[in-house]
């Protein structure tokens, strides 16, 4: 029996076991990116840090603050990217649970084996009794459509969102700090610059970009709520079936 141009049954199953293979690897591969990424970014904090430091209390330069202000500036804009270029990672992995899903459901593995298992934990929806009382059909439906909606669970990101809005703040407040101290001279526009506009874009883009999602620049990935789960089960107006 040929379900494809010129594929079998069999051809089917091997051509998806395949794709499950490579999806694995493909999601394996993400995880570990972001993960050096992480070693990597708090490798160049540290050294930033050390730097600023070193610049400020072993130089006699009265001009000394000018580079404490470039450091910072340079810390809090690779702390931002971080964020940004972490969720476009995290983005992809999500994209290959989708194809795992898929080629899981096809091939009949056994629910325990199933990465839906791990999917229900992670969007902390595994003991919402609207998920989890449903047939295994229906979750496969329920977690793929919650994916669509970029709600496919934070995985820690909320926490590293957090820490990278608190080591800016930080950051600042340790600029505002040095600004005040005598006998640092600065201009007008210098201390509007560096002390109000620049804090205040850099929190807006945070709370804007990353916490509140009023401009979808980089989808956001976000653990599921009741409301959005009932969503999800108001467009299933047709009787479940395989995807």
């Amino acid at each position: 029996m040929c379900n494809g141009l010129y594929q079998t049954s069999q051809n089917e199953i091997e051509n998806t076991r395949l794709l499950l293979q490579i999806s694995y690897e493909r999601c394996n591969q993400l995880v570990n990116t972001n993960n050096q990424l992480f070693g990597i970014i708090a490798a160049i904090c540290i050294g930033l840090i050390t730097f600023l430091g070193t610049a400020y209390f072993t130089s006699t330069d009265p001009n000394r603050y000018y580079v404490i202000i470039l450091a910072i500036q340079v810390i809090c804009f690779t702390l931002l990217a971080w964020r940004f270029y972490a969720h476009i990672i995290d983005n992809d992995i999500v994209s290959a649970y989708k194809k795992i899903l898929d080629c899981e459901n096809k091939l009949n593995v056994n629910l325990e084996l199933s990465l839906i298992q791990s999917l229900g934990k992670i969007m902390k929806i595994d003991d919402n009794p609207l998920y989890a009382n449903k047939p295994l059909e229906e979750k496969y439906r329920i977690i793929r459509n919650l994916i669509n909606r970029n709600k496919g669970g934070y995985r820690y990101h909320d926490i590293l969102d957090h820490l990278g809005t608190g080591l800016i703040s930080i950051a600042f407040v340790i600029q505002f700090a040095i600004f005040c101290r005598p006998p640092i001279q600065l201009q007008f526009f210098e201390y509007l610059t560096f002390l109000i506009i620049i804090p205040s874009v850099y929190c807006v883009i945070f709370f804007y970009f990353l916490e509140k999602d009023s401009v979808c620049i980089v989808p956001i990935q976000r653990d599921p709520s009741d409301n959005d789960l009932l969503s999800v089960f108001s467009e299933f107006v047709i009787p479940l079936k395989k995807f």
